[in-house]
């Protein structure tokens, strides 16, 4: 793919083929400025080949790589692509239509002032419609441990945000630790000690239509084992 526009939205996939053709061209009636990379964990169900069907009437790359690499190491290649083509901002949303497209022109015209821009669940305007009840309430306690923990009041799990490419030299978001979703926490709260400016937009958050959940107990394990790591190397800095 030729660079054509200044910002990459970036899609990790897998297994994701009954949802990926709707979801690319509901992208492309948007007829936004961005360039599309869809990073790929081999999924078997063909999602990277029905992606590629798209090439010709988009801006868009596959990447596909050798196995199930995680959520967490895609945005890290995702980022590594978009600093190495002299991308100017990188989105990154869910292929699951978790992340509606019709809230990346809003989240792109807020990127223009911002740092980053998160897209919140909690804010005025947000929501979690259809989700049952032990979902809404797991998801909001994950949300008020990061707030109480870590400071920080925003949506941290989510993955539907905008970063601009000079942010994400300074930050090495290479050495960030955490695996799956909770690289997502990491990382928000790598970029906030910074003090860079962070912006949120609120989006409501249908139930997954098609498709299986890939959230499963190693991931919420590993998202709360993060969140207790780094409020004590928060409770230490403060210390000294």
């Amino acid at each position: 793919m030729a660079k054509r526009f200044d910002t990459l939205l970036v899609i990790p996939t897998y297994n994701e083929a009954a949802n990926i053709p709707q979801l690319l061209r509901q992208i492309g009636t948007q007829a936004l400025p961005l360039d599309l990379l869809i990073i790929d964990d081999n999924s078997p169900d063909g999602t990277a080949q029905l992606a590629e069907t798209f090439s010709n009437e988009f801006p868009l790359k596959v990447i596909r790589r050798s196995g199930k690499l995680g959520v967490g190491s895609a945005h890290k290649e995702g980022f590594r692509y978009a600093i190495q083509n002299n991308y100017a901002a990188v989105m990154t949303m869910d292929a699951d239509f978790a992340h509606s497209p019709e809230y990346l022109r809003e989240m792109l015209s807020k990127g223009s002032t911002s740092d980053v821009v998160v897209g919140s669940r909690y804010l005025k305007g947000g929501g979690l419609p259809g989700w049952s009840l032990p979902r809404r309430l797991l998801t909001y306690a994950a949300h008020r441990l990061t707030v109480h923990l870590l400071g920080i009041p925003y949506d941290c799990t989510g993955g539907f945000r905008h970063y601009r490419t000079s942010l994400l030299r300074q930050i090495h978001f290479d050495g960030v630790q955490s695996e799956g979703n909770a690289f997502l926490i990491e990382l928000i709260f790598q970029i906030s000690r910074r003090g860079f400016s962070i912006s949120q937009i609120p989006i409501v958050i249908n139930s997954r239509r098609l498709g299986e959940s890939k959230i499963s107990r190693t991931e919420i394990l590993r998202a709360l084992k993060t969140v207790c790591r780094l409020c004590l190397g928060r409770m230490a800095g403060n210390r000294s």
